[in-house]
């Protein structure tokens, strides 16, 4: 599964981020709007393991994105979901 957070850029918002996931993009700044008014925006893609457990995932990307909306002061973060097969793959260590 892969979650993009977005969300208006503060200083710091990459060490909220770290608090939650060992590993995660901060795409490119943009431009959003709420309610009209435009905000620098960042976008925060995280993709999980299909062995993570949707549910247990899903919980906390909702507990960082809350954790985020807090610390920026804000009403809301949108939170998308993008269905994908992901797999990390990694060294195996010998001893």
């Amino acid at each position: 599964m892969i979650y993009r957070i977005y969300t208006e850029y503060r200083p710091g918002l990459a060490a909220i981020v770290a608090k939650h996931f060992d590993g995660f993009t901060m795409l490119a700044p943009a431009i959003g709007y709420w309610k009209g008014v435009p905000e620098h925006t960042q976008v925060i893609e995280i993709a999980l393991d299909s062995d993570c457990g949707a549910f247990a995932g899903h919980s906390r990307i909702v507990a960082l994105a809350d954790a985020i909306r807090v610390a920026n002061h804000q009403e809301s973060v949108l939170v998308v979901g993008i269905t994908a097969n992901t797999v990390l793959v990694t060294a195996k260590v010998t001893k």
